[in-house]
């Protein structure tokens, strides 16, 4: 079986085995996860510190975002608090993080965020309802790590 057949094997497996998503879950008092568009893929880390870095299989950069043991894979995130989500993407060059208005954002080698505040620059998020089916978007469960997302900038009222 070659190494793609073997994958696609594993995901539909994985699939197959997982609870029916059309199903009533009962939400855990106290918590509610984020109102995400149909088909966005919701993964809430775990409390800890979170490993940013770069791989490449097959040649192709993906992310690796990591806290304890839970590993997510992807070539391109969005991260948040559940209202708002800043995208990061794999590169050749290194970790991107693209402005949310098109324009090139700052790249880095790999990242580690600890207990503290994640700032984003005034108006440069993704709101979570825009988001498209297929995105995977980020929260996490440690009230230590706190998103700042600034409202972004409204236009003047007209005299």
């Amino acid at each position: 079986m070659t190494p793609h057949a073997l994958l696609m094997a594993a995901a539909v497996g994985l699939l197959l085995a997982a609870d029916d998503p059309t199903k009533e879950k009962p939400a855990k008092e106290g918590q509610e996860g984020p109102n995400l568009p149909e088909g966005v893929i919701h993964v809430s880390l775990p409390p800890g510190t979170i490993h940013w870095e770069r791989i490449f299989r097959n040649g192709k950069p993906l992310l690796r975002v990591s806290v304890g043991k839970t590993v997510i894979e992807a070539r391109h995130v969005f991260i948040g608090d559940g209202k708002a989500a800043t995208e990061y993407e794999a590169t050749k060059e290194g970790i991107h993080w693209p402005s949310a208005k098109g324009e090139r954002g700052p790249v880095v080698g790999g990242m580690t965020w600890g207990a503290g505040t994640t700032g984003v620059p005034p108006g440069d998020f993704h709101p979570v309802d825009k988001l498209k089916p297929g995105s995977v978007y980020l929260t996490t469960q440690d009230p230590r790590m706190k998103f700042v997302f600034p409202p972004a900038a409204k236009a003047r009222p007209k005299p």
